[in-house]
């Protein structure tokens, strides 16, 4: 009489990870979504600190705008809807400046904004840089 016995531990036949992997599915499905989602377009600025008004009134047109005077400034950016992440490196390649322009809508107003937020460096680096970049798209 010749017995077979389960290979590596799994005795149900399913996968090792089928148990977690369905927690997770009902995890997600019970998670609430974010109103605001990225169809709807920009979000809308709660505080006007940090926030250029422009007299644009297409979201898009400010972020090809402000892309294409950070691209002739040779500053890389890394678009996320309608924020763009932009560092400036040194000549080893570390991170010496990094900050985010979010396109934005305004509350009680039909113009888009610019909201500004340093992430990483000198604040007076980055106070200069902004005013340049907002300068040259002709937003200030």
């Amino acid at each position: 009489m010749h017995m077979t016995t389960p290979v590596s531990g799994s005795k149900s036949g399913r996968k090792p990870g089928a148990v977690f992997g369905s927690i997770e599915r009902m995890f997600n499905m019970l998670t609430p979504k974010r109103k605001g989602s990225l169809i709807d377009g920009p979000r809308k600025a709660r505080a006007l600190h940090n926030v250029c008004i422009t007299n644009e009134l297409s979201p898009d047109h400010v972020l090809a705008q402000l892309k294409t005077v950070l691209h002739k400034k040779c500053i890389p950016c890394q678009q996320s809807a309608y924020s763009l992440r932009c560092s400036v490196t040194d000549d080893w390649g570390r991170a010496k400046l990094a900050f985010d322009l979010e396109v934005c809508a305004l509350p009680k107003n039909s113009f888009m904004g610019i909201h500004r937020k340093r992430v990483k460096g000198d604040l007076w680096h980055y106070k200069r840089l902004c005013e340049d970049i907002l300068r040259s798209a002709k937003y200030i």
